[in-house]
């Protein structure tokens, strides 16, 4: 059997796959996502990055860090629901079932990547190591990095 042991998994060389019997399916897909990550396929193909703002806490430089800009927003947001329910007191309700619509499949679309890229991580730690590994073990858990701790950089 062709297989090269890489230092985070095992990964199984798909070509001579078919002269090997002791394989389920389910270790097929699992092995495949070894040889394919679809976050690094993402983030390959889309040129967009994230600002810092959004993955990283700065205060008075992240949005809403501070309390003048939490009371700003609410204040803005109670103005827009409560002025837009007044102006449409005595006026028929708008017909938008499209834009819900559409809106629907867009938030799908989007919870079902992010349900495939979580199981592209999960997957592979069960497989490797077990439930009880993957629940209760240090080394299965993104390490947690608190804003107020000072002594850790972001």
């Amino acid at each position: 059997m062709n297989s090269v042991t890489s230092s985070s998994c095992h990964i199984v060389d798909l070509r001579n796959f078919a002269s090997i019997k002791h394989f389920s399916a389910v270790s097929v897909f699992i092995h495949s996502f070894a040889m394919f990550s679809l976050a690094d396929f993402l983030l390959s193909k889309i040129p967009y990055r994230l600002p810092p703002h959004l993955y990283s806490y700065t205060k008075g430089v992240t949005p809403l860090s501070t309390d003048s800009s939490v009371i700003a927003a609410l204040v803005v947001y109670l103005v827009t629901i409560f002025g837009i329910q007044a102006l449409q007191r005595n006026r028929p309700a708008y017909k938008i079932n499209a834009l819900f619509q559409v809106h629907n499949v867009v938030l799908s679309v989007g919870s079902a990547l992010l349900f495939v890229l979580m199981l592209e991580e999960i997957l592979p730690i069960l497989w490797n190591h077990g439930v009880y590994y993957a629940l209760c073990a240090d080394g299965a858990w993104t390490p947690v990095r608190w804003p107020c701790d000072a002594s850790k950089s972001f």
